[in-house]
């Protein structure tokens, strides 16, 4: 149940039904517990966050990034235990952690995305370039001078216009990758 606000958290119950939850909901809460999903989903969770870091990282410092070696592999360990039971990451995602809002904001638009993705029933490989594209969304961010981007109040016009192009910048960092999708960058 969500409170006033984004983070406030989810209550949890195995013992009590919900309505609107569809069969595939119920079997996966029952074949794949809360509980024991929320485990792995931590373990994932962190290495999802260091991932992130990682590629945000390399794209700032001018490294070479490999979406099929460094990225793909843990966002499908992600999906699969996203398909077993959403509702964990959906917990992990109400989590407030130490990282740049930047790095938090990739998680979750990542894991939001993919758990969308997975309660409407999407095949696995569309799944995947979603999280892919969720995770990659932002990137163009990393060339924002920090200052604006950490910017505690109202940024100005000029701030904001510089904001702005992250999008444009994001795509050409993208593009200068040889193994990711075209319809990712898109």
């Amino acid at each position: 149940m969500l409170g006033e606000n984004n983070y406030s958290s989810y209550t949890f119950s195995q013992d009590v039904q919900v309505c609107g939850r569809d069969a595939y909901a119920m079997k996966a809460t029952i074949e794949h517990p809360f509980e024991r999903e929320f485990l792995h989903a931590q373990s994932l969770a962190k290495e999802l966050m260091d991932v992130i870091y990682d590629v945000y990282a390399a794209f700032r410092c001018g490294s070479s990034v490999s979406v099929s070696q460094d990225i793909q592999p843990i966002i499908e360990r992600c999906q699969e235990s996203i398909s077993r039971n959403l509702y964990a990451w959906l917990a992990l995602c109400q989590t407030k952690r130490k990282q740049s809002y930047l790095i938090e904001h990739a998680f979750r638009t990542t894991v939001l995305s993919m758990s969308l993705a997975s309660a409407l029933k999407w095949d696995s490989r569309e799944t995947l370039k979603l999280g892919l594209s969720a995770l990659l969304s932002d990137v163009g961010k990393v060339m924002i001078p920090s200052s604006i981007l950490n910017k505690e109040g109202a940024l100005t016009s000029a701030e904001y216009a510089v904001i702005r192009v992250h999008p444009l910048e994001g795509r050409k960092l993208l593009q200068q990758l040889s193994d990711v999708d075209a319809s990712v960058i898109d």
